[in-house]
């Protein structure tokens, strides 16, 4: 009871909640980064920050050392390549593999005044800290958003209940220190979190907004999908939500408004593709797919080897919950247990025949549009699932997949599902209690030697809440495996160890 109390008390000032969940999150991990042991396998970041210091630096205090031992733990795997060229540019081909706007990003905080003032060694050190200090507000920005771009999305009465634990599993996120390290994920999620907000808001504005304010929202965001195709080039995947009112919008008979939306949702694509060819164009036309295939072996079943199968045990039970939830993404928005236990609603509700009509069609209209936005969403993270399993490093979508909104809000709608049965099934007892005493006298008079059939109903009931309690215990085995797989992997990665 005392621990419904305080979640209760923490959605009256959810931001305020998700930014102390976020420190302490965020701090537990950074312990572990700096408790974890040696070098590990690779000595290539000791190398470089060693030969990035002055020789008077060596002296250090014991403050000054734990920051630069924090420095080495973050410092890892693609880290390496995001801070250097970040602090000299694109030099050798293999370079054009790493986002082009998250390294001119770091590279412009960097060299800024603010940075110069507040930080302090070799200009290594210092690109290494401003894509510290990007990853980790980009993510915490990225937590208020997507608790905003679910608030747009659902109708009530789960609303603020299934936003707060959308945002809350964002944070806990089994990327774990790839969040926190110079890597392009936080910023990724913070841009493709921004682009789809402004294109819910496109759908779901208030029915007073202008056709004007709606199509700039869409074309927002379409740039917003473009400057995370910089970051991450799965960004481009995001056009696919255009692509689909595209298809929606040409099946349709002509006319002004669908000319419009057609018009304005093709620009928004172009946005999305404009992010994605600039840079490339920078580096010229094959260098990235080159490199790709070069370096890292990538392309259509090329990672189905028998020595990988360990990682795609790895990455399985993430393309699970991606795969799943996309699949089933617009039942996001009517609870199963609303919808089953609507039999058990007070009366004096039953009653309002006018009003809750007029009510009906209003929630009808809105969880319409919400499963239009969601069914859209889900585009993206399923294309994002099986190209992961069919072309990629299949155990990066561990990381990659923190971007994409859907599968957060489907363990989210699950858990609170759960609580939900748990209040429908109260009302059930109270219900049954009353219409047992209420037939009380009826069943004296009513020989108890006849047979009486099953309730059909009951057994309904019975069935919906044991489904409940089983989608709630499946759903509190992913918040687990999620938060363990997090914290393990925090410790490998600041050890330099597989799998990244």
């Amino acid at each position: 009871m005392a621990g419904r109390e305080a979640y209760d008390r923490s959605l009256d000032s959810p931001l305020k909640t998700l930014f102390l969940v976020f420190i302490l999150w965020k701090l537990l991990l950074l312990l572990i980064a700096v408790l974890s042991p040696g070098p590990g396998y690779d000595t290539s970041t000791v190398i470089l920050l060693r030969s990035s210091l002055t020789p008077g630096e060596h002296g250090v205090s014991t403050l000054e050392s734990l920051i630069a031992r924090l420095n080495i733990k973050l410092l890892r795997w693609d880290a390496i390549y995001f801070a250097k060229i970040a602090e000299r540019g694109y030099l050798y081909e293999q370079d054009w593999a790493f986002g082009w706007g998250f390294t001119r990003l770091v590279s412009f905080v960097a060299q800024s005044k603010l940075a110069h003032t507040t930080l302090s060694g070799a200009p290594l050190v210092v690109t290494v800290w401003a894509g510290v200090t990007i990853a980790h507000v980009s993510h915490l920005l990225s937590v208020f958003v997507l608790h905003r771009l679910i608030s747009c999305i659902l109708p009530e009465p789960s609303r603020k209940r299934t936003a707060f634990l959308t945002a809350t599993l964002h944070i806990l996120s089994p990327a774990s220190l790839f969040l926190s390290a110079p890597y392009g994920e936080s910023l990724f999620s913070l841009l493709n979190f921004l682009g789809m907000l402004f294109y819910v808001k496109s759908v779901r504005s208030h029915p007073r907004t202008s056709s004007t304010i709606k199509d700039l929202y869409r074309v927002c965001g379409g740039i917003l999908f473009g400057l995370a195709t910089t970051v991450r080039s799965n960004g481009l995947f995001s056009g696919t939500i255009f692509a689909y009112d595209l298809i929606v919008l040409l099946t349709r008979l002509p006319c002004w408004a669908a000319l419009r939306n057609l018009v304005v949702t093709t620009v928004a694509g172009i946005a999305v593709a404009a992010g994605f060819i600039v840079p490339q164009w920078i580096a010229w036309e094959t260098i990235y797919t080159w490199v790709q295939g070069k370096y890292w072996n990538l392309g259509f079943l090329r990672y189905w080897t028998l020595s990988n199968a360990p990682l795609f045990l790895l990455a399985a039970p993430m393309l699970y919950v991606l795969i799943s939830t996309a699949l089933v993404a617009p039942s996001f928005v009517t609870s199963p247990s609303a919808a089953d236990y609507r039999d058990f609603q007070p009366l004096e509700a039953q009653q309002t025949g006018t009003s809750q009509s007029s009510a009906s069609r209003e929630t009808t209209v809105t969880n319409t549009s919400a499963r239009h936005c969601l069914r859209r969403l889900a585009v993206p993270q399923l294309v994002l699932a099986v190209l992961a399993l069919t072309n990629f490093h299949v155990q990066i979508v561990n990381r990659i997949a923190s971007g994409y909104p859907v599968w957060y809000l489907g363990i989210a709608v699950m858990l609170d599902d759960a609580q939900s049965s748990c209040q429908s099934g109260t009302l059930i007892s109270v219900k049954k209690s009353l219409q047992q005493r209420q037939t009380s006298e009826v069943e004296d008079r009513v020989d108890v030697s006849t047979p009486r059939d099953a309730n059909p109903k009951q057994g309904r009931e019975d069935c919906i809440v044991g489904n409940e309690k089983g989608m709630s215990r499946k759903a509190e085995w992913m918040v687990r495996a999620m938060i363990m797989y997090a914290i393990i992997q925090g410790g490998l990665f600041a050890s330099f160890l597989p799998p990244a």
